[in-house]
């Protein structure tokens, strides 16, 4: 039983959101903030 059309990572349809967070730690800013610049998403808080 074969799995047809398959694709494990959702495909982005629009980076024009911006990334904000509030009362981040240490994980946040420099993984997943880091992350998402990295990737071309606007980060702006």
């Amino acid at each position: 039983m074969g799995s047809k059309g398959f694709e494990p990572d959702v495909k982005v349809r629009t980076k024009e959101y911006k990334i904000g967070c509030v009362g981040a730690g240490m994980i946040m800013a420099e993984c997943h903030l880091a992350a998402y610049k990295e990737a071309g998403f606007p980060v702006v808080a």
